[in-house]
């Protein structure tokens, strides 16, 4: 019994994997497409574009990269091991600085403007 209740365990870790890892991928691509015409690749600092408060933006700031760690931790759950597990943490460490530097480029364009 000891064996069968471990592979339940696995099979679970990997269906809730699964769910999480496409569920955020579908998640992402609904938040880009929520953006609208503010959807842009990278910061430019002369775009005036409208800011986005609907959808997934009522909540939060930056739900894209919000939605791109929980896909990597998805597959590191699906697919567990050193490799997933590190893409997923260093994305998470990655997506938290990118924040930082968007919130400094938005402080030093109001400062300008």
């Amino acid at each position: 019994d000891a064996v069968h209740a471990r592979r339940h365990e696995h099979v679970l870790q990997r269906a809730f994997g699964l769910v999480l890892g496409f569920g955020g991928a579908v998640l992402m691509f609904v938040a880009q497409l929520q953006m609208g015409v503010s959807w842009r690749i990278g910061i430019d600092p002369d775009a005036r574009t409208p800011l986005v408060t609907h959808g997934w933006y009522r909540w939060s700031r930056n739900p894209i990269y919000a939605f791109v760690v929980l896909t990597f931790f998805g597959f590191a759950l699906l697919v567990p091991n050193v490799v997933t597990w590190l893409v997923a943490v260093l994305t998470d460490r990655q997506q938290s600085h990118r924040g930082v530097e968007v919130d400094g480029c938005r402080v030093g364009a109001g400062a300008r403007g």
